[in-house]
């Protein structure tokens, strides 16, 4: 699907030979050039988290930093744009180990990449495309294009996929994709282009938001932290529509 579907969760993202002039992103960016410049050059911050560390992971277009949580000082950052194992490309999703590993969906490379604190690429879950196509020897990704990432009660990874319509539960400590639910549609617990997930460890909850439904799903998944022994199927609590 082009990215100039309105469902596209990036429909405003562009190739790297098709970006601006760096003075044009600098102009364009003002507002986000402190973060920016923790990254590569001065580009487009995508997502941020702030773990119970007081650290804070930022996302941009091909790279991936480690920030204090006042943004005033980078601890470390990673990357530029592209395919390389060491590279990301319009990375969405991430999120602290309570390790201080860094977890993120490499998004338009179709991968979720751990990064431990000195940088070293603990794993990779799915390939890139590009490198498949360009003769790596690898087997398809399990991910249509992952987003949103979380981490449960019990320390699994949590990541939607809005174009596979699924959540996808993986394991922290190898990337293995354990289960995955859901499949398109407008009923409870079915979804339309997800792009966002998070946790609630007080409740042990999910909030999923079912971007092309216009609403967020509040559900359950087995083995989440405290639902250990409930049917192996997500289970539907609550939904809000936003009009």
């Amino acid at each position: 699907m082009a990215r100039n579907d309105p469902f596209h969760p990036l429909a405003d993202a562009v190739d790297p030979d098709e970006r601006p002039s760096k003075t044009q992103r600098k102009k364009d960016s003002h507002e986000l050039q402190d973060l920016g410049q923790a990254l590569v050059e001065t580009e487009t911050v995508l997502n941020i988290h702030l773990g119970s560390s007081g650290k804070l992971a930022v996302t941009a277009e091909g790279g991936l930093a480690v920030l204090t949580e006042n943004a005033d000082t980078v601890i470390s950052k990673w990357g530029s744009r592209g395919f390389g194992d060491d590279q990301f490309d319009l990375p969405h999703g991430v999120v602290f180990g309570p390790d201080g590993t860094v977890y993120v969906s490499d998004t338009q490379n179709q991968r979720v990449k751990a990064i431990a604190p000195n940088g070293k690429v603990l794993w990779t879950s799915g390939t890139a495309r590009r490198a498949a196509s360009a003769g790596a020897s690898s087997t398809a990704s399990p991910f249509s294009l992952p987003a949103g990432l979380t981490m449960d009660g019990a320390g699994r990874l949590v990541l939607v996929d809005p174009f596979g319509f699924k959540i996808f539960v993986l394991d922290s400590k190898t990337g293995k994709v354990l289960e995955t639910y859901g499949e398109y549609g407008e009923a409870d617990g079915f979804f339309a282009y997800p792009t966002g997930v998070d946790y609630d460890p007080g409740r042990d909850w999910f909030v999923v938001a079912d971007t092309a439904n216009n609403r967020l799903q509040i559900l359950t998944i087995p083995g989440s932290g405290g639902n250990v022994g409930i049917s192996a199927s997500i289970f539907p609590i609550a939904r809000m529509n936003i009009t």
